[in-house]
């Protein structure tokens, strides 16, 4: 049997939100739940991930946590909420639901300032 801990699966779910060329508002769910329970990203196992697929595929890359909360941060500006909002609501309890009301950029960043301090420590 395999299997992964929280902080590889936080690593895959960054490596989607990064280079998933569509909009899925369920990685972004989860990108919340990560950041809200405290788990850090498995980095050594994002940088494997980001050289074999996506827009830094083959590239020399230095992933640390000023890179993580920069390229996350360009990707948190680039999103349409309320597209992504409507995405994952029909996942959802209604009165978890309720909360898709606060995603926006704002909210995003808070969640990824939170991450941030998270890599200082």
């Amino acid at each position: 049997m395999r299997h992964q801990n929280l902080a590889s699966n936080f690593a895959l779910k960054i490596h989607a939100l990064l280079c998933r060329p569509y909009l899925k508002g369920r990685d972004w769910f989860d990108f919340s739940w990560y950041v809200a329970n405290g788990i850090y990203p498995n980095l050594p196992l994002l940088g494997a991930a980001l050289l074999q697929t996506g827009p830094w595929q083959n590239e020399v890359l230095e992933i640390d946590g000023v890179w993580l909360v920069q390229s996350l941060k360009a990707k948190i500006g680039a999103i349409d909420w309320s597209a992504a909002a409507a995405d994952v609501e029909r996942f959802l309890r209604p009165a978890d639901a309720k909360s898709l009301s606060l995603w926006s950029e704002a909210f995003f960043d808070a969640k990824l300032a939170q991450l941030g301090r998270a890599a200082s420590k």
